[in-house]
């Protein structure tokens, strides 16, 4: 008999014990994600090498200033040869990698003010893709004008 089939035979008001007690896990489970997190800031505050290891460490697990964590998802995403990205699909990688507190306002915004600043490249100015500084030199011949195809500027 599979897990499934033991549940379904489950009388109801064991069910209900079971995702009572299921739910209380998850809620001290957050709440110690929390302090372990408000910890982490309190570091990165107080600088030096420490905020340097943190930043860096961080930013690949969704903890850590958020410009940090854009730039590790395009590291990544480099990696894997896509060299420019739109902000939701950013959004999506930072909550798969656990950061289930950030908007796609808060990332599209940060993303617009890291172009304006030079931290990161648009494919071309007002485009949605957002890339790392050196993008488009990198890129295969004729890749960027294929994958703006269909871009709309914003």
């Amino acid at each position: 008999m599979s897990h499934l089939d033991e549940l379904f035979d489950t009388p109801p008001a064991d069910l209900i014990a079971k995702l009572k007690a299921l739910r209380d896990q998850r809620a001290g489970i957050e709440s110690r994600e929390s302090i372990i997190e408000q910890l982490l800031d309190v570091r990165v505050q107080q600088g030096g090498v420490i905020a340097e290891e943190i930043a860096a460490l961080g930013a690949s697990s969704g903890i850590g200033p958020l410009r940090n964590q854009i730039v590790q998802v395009l590291t990544s995403k480099r990696d894997e040869s896509l060299w420019f990205m739109v902000p939701q699909a950013v959004h999506d990688e930072l909550r798969e990698r656990g950061n289930r507190t950030v908007t796609l306002d808060n990332v599209r915004v940060t993303m617009r003010r890291m172009a304006d600043s030079g931290e990161l490249e648009r494919a071309r100015p007002g485009a949605l893709l957002f890339g790392l500084p050196g993008a488009i030199e990198t890129m295969p011949p004729g890749l960027l004008e294929a994958v703006l195809g269909g871009q709309k500027d914003s």
